[in-house]
């Protein structure tokens, strides 16, 4: 389910997912946060779900609760077996222990269908540097997990931060979090450092950052532990660290939802400050993006076409196939996205989806021409081509809010996954009917031109620009800022613009 990667220097062995540390075995520190302060708060954390990485650690702290029963949840296979072949038996020996269930699922996928209740969840990932872990910090995950809670459960996770002081770029990530954790739960605390940990509650005041508390609840558990201890614990939660961290978080984040995940946008923001300030500048700048700024586009297309290209037939054709190859990305990535958010597999099922979009490029391409065989109703056609690439997003908006929230039966996931298989095919055939046609438009009016294969490719640079434009500003901008829907919109409307701008030509 990604590309791992294991890794040794000086003895510390490391695990990657993707490019991104999943942890090392010589971090015993962070997992000692995240385990104890959160089991701490629960007087008997009997069962327990840990979504995430379990061998960084984090299982043998929890393991230290003698009475708890842990559900481990890890998706890739390959992440165990590679653990138990390249890491030292004391870390991957946890595996072994009755008292640990390991499922080899979507950590969502298992949440939205579980039928237990858990004391204590643990999310034990990175940070939300992408959409795909994004999904585990959002309004929509915190609402699943709410409800599998029993009514004195807590759930943990961590985020990047500073141990004594918070850049400006870092605060707005904290409270992105905080703020989309505290509209779900009635108690959500914080306990800063390098990784700023937040646990919440359904319960008020059952999150307690009590030095006093806490130090008298492991010696009463006999818990050993290295570095959550007596003598650590009243700096960690010392009162001027806790009201810091209070003071920073009492101001309101952005909501981090599964629509418009725009906590991975500050966690861009956040990395960008670290190597250049051109780009941490662009992106600073791009925050107050909204989706009426971007309709300012279709509009000034409409008024610009009207006022110097309301004839030529050349112009509006290669802006639509760019517009086209902008658009049908953005497409596949909504659709990646919100199968990934409703599903959980989207990266066992991205090659469906790709395929998909293919064999409609094939179907459409060979209807194109048996339409090119019709001269004299082959731009018309093409208008009515552009007219469904047009409503096309309105489609998508549909179906994501049909599905979402909704937990499906068995019965209906492969249903889903047929559904979200047939939107790229429908995608694919509409840009390949209107390619080729467009090819033979233009050829058909540029009479000086007998080489067929120079309009191809001038019109085919039209849409890898295009495409690759759209995956840009979609992935790192749009969604994150204007979410699925704002997205959806915003591309009807600029397909809407060439629309028009097609239909004052005459045929």
């Amino acid at each position: 389910y990604g590309n791992i990667a294991v890794t040794e220097l000086g003895g510390e062995i490391s695990l990657y997912e993707n490019g991104l540390l999943s942890f090392s075995t010589r971090d015993s520190m962070a997992s000692e946060h995240l385990v104890h302060y959160a089991a701490l708060m629960h007087p008997d954390p009997r069962n327990v779900l840990l979504i995430g990485n379990g061998l960084d650690g984090s299982l043998k702290e929890l393991l230290k609760y003698r009475r708890s029963k842990i559900d481990f949840v890890q998706l890739d296979p390959a992440i165990i077996t590679l653990a138990r072949k390249y890491f030292p038996q004391k870390h991957t020996r946890v595996l072994d222990d009755p008292r640990v269930h390991v499922f080899h699922e979507d950590g969502r996928f298992f949440v939205k269908n579980v039928s237990r209740r858990y004391d204590l969840v643990i999310i034990n990932l990175a940070d939300p540097f992408t959409a795909v872990i994004n999904r585990y910090y959002t309004l929509e995950f915190f609402r699943e997990l709410q409800n599998i809670l029993t009514p004195k459960g807590v759930i943990a996770l961590s985020v990047s931060s500073s141990e004594n002081y918070i850049s400006d770029e870092n605060r707005e990530y904290l409270r992105s979090i905080h703020s989309t954790l505290r509209q779900v739960f009635a108690d959500v605390r914080a306990i800063p450092g390098d990784m700023n940990l937040f646990l919440a509650s359904n319960e008020v005041g059952q999150i307690r950052r009590d030095g006093t508390y806490l130090i008298e609840e492991l010696k009463q558990r006999r818990v050993q532990t290295k570095y959550v201890n007596q003598y650590y614990i009243p700096y960690k939660i010392s009162k001027d660290r806790v009201e810091y961290i209070d003071e920073i978080l009492k101001q309101p984040g952005a909501l981090n939802m599964d629509e418009k995940p725009i906590a991975y946008f500050y966690d861009v923001v956040l990395w960008s400050t670290h190597f250049n300030q051109t780009y941490k500048n662009l992106m600073e700048r791009l925050r107050g993006l909204t989706l009426w700024h971007l309709l300012l586009i279709p509009g000034l297309l409409l008024v610009v076409s009207s006022i110097f290209f309301s004839k030529d037939r050349k112009v509006p054709i290669a802006f639509s196939i760019f517009s086209t190859g902008f658009s049908e990305i953005i497409f596949q990535i909504i659709v990646i996205i919100s199968f990934q958010t409703l599903y959980g597999y989207a990266y066992y099922r991205i090659g469906v989806m790709v395929a998909a979009y293919m064999f409609g490029l094939a179907i459409g391409g060979g209807q194109a021409h048996k339409a090119m065989a019709d001269r004299g109703k082959e731009f018309s056609r093409y208008k009515k081509i552009q007219f469904f690439i047009t409503l096309y997003p309105l489609i998508l908006i549909f179906m994501y809010s049909l599905f979402q929230g909704n937990q499906q039966p068995d019965f209906f996931r492969p249903v889903l996954s047929l559904i979200y298989a047939f939107l790229p095919f429908v995608a694919g055939f509409m840009g390949g009917f209107q390619y080729p046609v467009a090819v033979s438009l233009l050829q058909r009016q540029d009479q000086e031109s007998h080489v067929p294969s120079r309009l191809a490719g001038l019109l085919y640079a039209q849409d890898v620009l295009g495409a690759s434009l759209g995956a840009i500003v979609s992935a790192a901008f749009l969604i994150p800022l204007i979410g699925i829907t704002g997205t959806a919109i915003f591309i009807f409307a600029l397909n809407g613009a060439v629309f028009i701008w097609l239909m004052r030509i005459r045929n």
